[in-house]
């Protein structure tokens, strides 16, 4: 979370900046290709992260780039039947909150669900977005929603 409370205007958002903040190099995705990505990142216990960087945004919009967990041996958390709940979706979602990001929506994303979390700069007319990742732990009876990556965009309001 330090990296989305560090964005406070757009040259803020800079592929060293968040390479630097995760401690990684990207590498390019392709030969020429503006941004890059770390693949198979190290975490404690055998988990890994992914990360990238997408630069190839227009002028109303900042690049999209992301942080993804695995379990160990590089597993989806989404795709498990009992995934174990790594980060609280409900924790992270505070956290933004409290860094100023207000909380939007929730809609399916991929093998699980995107919320929406959005703090304006300047005079309000660009803003950051923090977009947390999530999938559901624990019995289905009351299941906890968890992160499982962030993705960070902005631009116009």
């Amino acid at each position: 979370m330090t990296y989305a409370d560090s964005l406070k205007q757009p040259s803020d958002v800079s592929q060293d900046a968040f390479a630097s903040m995760l401690g990684v190099k990207l590498v390019p995705i392709e030969p020429g290709a503006m941004g890059g990505e770390a693949k198979s990142q190290p975490l404690a216990d055998g988990y890994q992260f992914y990360a990238s960087f997408a630069s190839h945004s227009t002028p109303s919009s900042f690049p999209l780039h992301e942080v993804l967990m695995f379990l160990p041996g590089g597993k989806s958390l989404t795709k498990e039947n009992s995934p174990p709940c790594v980060w609280s979706a409900e924790r992270a979602s505070k956290q933004l909150e409290a860094m100023g990001y207000e909380r939007g929506g929730e809609r399916p994303f991929q093998q699980g669900w995107m919320r929406q979390h959005w703090r304006p700069i300047g005079d309000g007319k660009q803003g950051f977005s923090a977009n947390l990742l999530i999938y559901h732990s624990g019995p289905e009876e009351a299941p906890e929603s968890c992160v499982y990556g962030v993705r960070y965009w902005g631009g116009d309001a």
